[in-house]
């Protein structure tokens, strides 16, 4: 089996936690497949349906809803209700190529642009009364959230299309985290790495004077003296890390998380890199990350039971699902995003 290339921006093995809701939907059809109370029992069932094939149905429409991006995209593999997924981005890229002609016996060289078909993983555990969801964190798409917002509104689509009078949210479980708190566990728990540290405040003459930062010291005041001087509408402290020392970090920047708290304003901002989990701001809700080893991804791929996971004869990944779910128990929903219904029949 081809191995996916390491993604450079992120870890490979990064993936995102989310919770797939399945509700009653609010608009009827004349001539259901079944009746909705009887859908609502069947829910994990009908879920499932949409895996049986080689493939899901997986596009990107218009205000039309006319088909403008066909996903390429398979199921690799289905074992006891989880289910792996490979997710396929279309991106463009120019390269330049020897061309078919040459000047006075030169080659010439032409610029031409090509398809490329980067992907992620996406892992769905039906086995519970709620779904649960995992999509890689890489750079065919970005942010993990690009795929939950496809694969929400193409499971809809799929009810309507089956004439079943429900609808689904896919909610990424998330948590409250104080900044040097989140920082310490992800670093220490998951083996990351803060690699910079960004913070931004306004010149403090173009804030309400209830946002200002109060008797400033420092660089602080330094820098906010700076910012008047010049005029400058804002100013941005940005340290770049190849080994970053936790403690001396929060020993030394505390005083900058202390300013957002107190400030409460969004022209301030504290923003922590990291090398997997990527953006985090200042106290803000996390999103549950867990790593994943490869050879999980491939053991269920090919049928290899991973038995030095459990005497059982049951697959690693299947058990990385149960450790994720009960971890994961200290996350909730996150705030659910709201699917606009096509059309149903009437």
């Amino acid at each position: 089996m081809a191995k996916q290339k390491q993604d450079k921006k992120v870890a490979i093995n990064q993936f995102a936690i989310y919770d797939v809701d399945i509700f009653a939907a609010e608009q009827k059809i004349v001539e259901p497949a079944i009746s909705q109370e009887m859908a609502l029992k069947k829910a994990n069932e009908l879920f499932g349906s949409f895996f049986e094939g080689r493939k899901l149905s997986l596009a990107k429409y218009d205000r039309n809803n006319t088909i403008i991006i066909d996903y390429p995209n398979d199921i690799l593999s289905t074992h006891d209700g989880v289910y792996l997924l490979r997710i396929n981005n279309i991106k463009h890229k120019k390269l330049v190529k020897p061309a078919e002609t040459t000047t006075n016996g030169i080659q010439d060289y032409e610029e031409i642009t090509e398809d490329s078909n980067p992907y992620c993983y996406v892992v769905v555990d039906n086995r519970g009364n709620v779904p649960q969801m995992a999509i890689q964190k890489n750079s065919a798409f970005g942010d993990p959230n690009a795929v939950r917002k496809l694969l929400q509104e193409n499971f809809n689509r799929q009810f309507v299309r089956d004439n079943i009078e429900l609808e689904l949210t896919i909610s990424a479980k998330m948590r409250t985290s104080k900044i040097w708190e989140f920082c310490y566990a992800q670093c220490d728990k998951n083996g990351d790495a803060i690699t910079r540290l960004s913070f931004v405040f306004p010149n403090q003459k173009k804030v309400a004077a209830g946002s200002r930062i109060q008797n400033p010291k420092g660089y602080i005041k330094q820098l906010a003296k700076l910012a008047k001087l010049t005029n400058a509408v804002k100013t941005c402290i940005t340290m770049d890390y190849e080994n970053a020392d936790r403690e001396a970090i929060e020993k030394n920047a505390d005083d900058l998380a202390h300013i957002i708290r107190v400030c409460k304003n969004s022209s301030y901002h504290l923003h922590v890199y990291f090398r997997d989990y990527g953006l985090y701001r200042c106290d803000d809700l996390v999103r549950a990350m867990f790593p994943m080893e490869e050879k999980l991804l491939n053991a269920f791929r090919l049928n290899w039971s991973e038995l030095e996971f459990n005497e059982g004869e049951r697959y690693g990944l299947i058990y990385w699902c149960d450790f994720v779910n009960e971890q994961s128990k200290i996350y909730v929903d996150g705030k659910r995003v709201p699917f606009k219904t096509p059309h149903r029949n009437s």
